[in-house]
């Protein structure tokens, strides 16, 4: 088998475009509001975690090979570094992995298990994913479509038309739920490869020249082709 790699180039009025998303800043405001920290339950290990929370947005094309076209607001959070300025070593990006983890809800739950020094020498900082929690996330209506005929499947000795049938009709109900939700559009420009490059929006409008980061499970496949992508 032979592979062809080759590489195109954007018109200069598209990169023009491209570029323009390119040095945001993120306005940071508290995450929770002194009512909904009042009322939230304590967390163990760090009462003021939640407390020291802010988030904010950075803006990110819907379609990256069309930087003209619709945008999306990216939600961001940051636990602020603890330590004194000289110490202080830029941001930490986590993923959460999934696919689908919203980095947002995960820090609002509480503390991450890190070591005092990581604490205080970064920025602690996570987001949405495109199409998760605060970043234009949706459900698809018929999300549990899939789970009868998945689970015949696998219970069966010996997998049958009827089996791949039904399966086939249950993904098709599920796909096109998922289009009258957010519509082909945006569907078409989900996935990793515009995950990476809301990434690097994100890494440049925290003021970072290179990306230092935290993925688990799903999430190391982002940090992968991150450094593939933005090497």
């Amino acid at each position: 088998m032979a592979l062809v790699v080759t590489a195109g180039f954007a018109p200069l009025d598209e990169q023009d475009h491209a570029r323009s998303f390119y040095g945001q800043h993120v306005d940071w405001r508290p995450c929770l509001s002194p009512e909904e920290l009042a009322e939230a339950e304590p967390v163990e290990g760090d009462p003021d975690w939640r407390a020291r929370l802010e988030c904010g947005t950075v803006t990110v094309p819907v379609d990256h090979g069309d930087p003209g076209g619709a945008t999306i607001e990216t939600a961001v959070v940051r636990h602020p570094a603890q330590g004194p300025a000289d110490q202080y070593r830029g941001s930490l990006v986590f993923n959460f992995g999934g696919p689908g983890r919203a980095g947002v809800a995960r820090f609002e739950s509480g503390p991450l298990a890190l070591s005092r020094r990581v604490r205080d020498s970064f920025d602690l900082v996570s987001f949405d994913p495109r199409g998760v929690g605060e970043s234009a996330g949706f459900t698809c209506p018929a999300w549990d479509a899939m789970e009868r005929p998945l689970e015949e499947v696998a219970a069966a000795d010996a997998v049958d038309h009827d089996l791949l049938r039904d399966l086939e009709r249950a993904a098709r109900r599920f796909t096109w739920s998922c289009e009258e939700e957010v519509g082909t559009d945006f569907l078409a420009n989900m996935g990793t490869v515009n995950v990476v490059r809301d990434l690097d929006l994100i890494r440049d409008a925290l003021g970072d020249e290179r990306l230092s980061y935290v993925g688990f499970s799903y999430g190391t496949y982002i940090g992968a082709l991150y450094a593939e992508m933005f090497p």
